[in-house]
């Protein structure tokens, strides 16, 4: 079995997000950003949560693409629930599946995310994985 965690999306976030190491220049520009523009926000992907992302451990990025990949094909998550969880400051996509399916296609251009096999998941949710990456307070490589 392929244990899944909704954390580990959550986390993808936390470069944008309320608790992010953003100044008042970064906090002003996101939120400048309309949710709904794809070019605006994968730009924001890109340079925030792409950056983050390939700075973290291996089995950080594993687990979380892991994670994203199910939620996406099962839509068995409350997508609205973790943006606003989050406290970012953008604008969020009427849509708020999108900003996922958007970071999906940053961090994994030509992949496809849908998991034909889905009865191999399994959810664990475990608040403390994101943070079992880290190194002192920092990402580990």
């Amino acid at each position: 079995m392929t244990k899944v965690n909704s954390y580990m999306v959550s986390s993808l976030l936390s470069p944008i997000g309320g608790s992010a190491d953003v100044d008042d220049d970064e906090s002003a520009e996101l939120s400048r950003v309309n949710g709904n523009n794809e070019f605006e926000v994968k730009r924001i992907i890109e340079s925030y949560i792409a950056t983050y992302f390939r700075t973290c451990s291996a089995s950080y990025q594993k687990s979380a693409k892991q994670s994203l990949s199910y939620f996406l094909t099962t839509d068995n998550i409350d997508y609205e629930y973790i943006y606003y969880g989050c406290l970012i400051s953008m604008d969020m996509p009427s849509d708020p599946r999108l900003l996922f399916q958007w970071i999906w296609e940053v961090l994994f251009p030509d992949e496809i995310y849908q998991i034909d096999n889905i009865d191999q998941y399994v959810v664990v949710d475990d608040i403390s994985e994101p943070n079992s990456y880290l190194d002192n307070g920092r990402v580990q490589n």
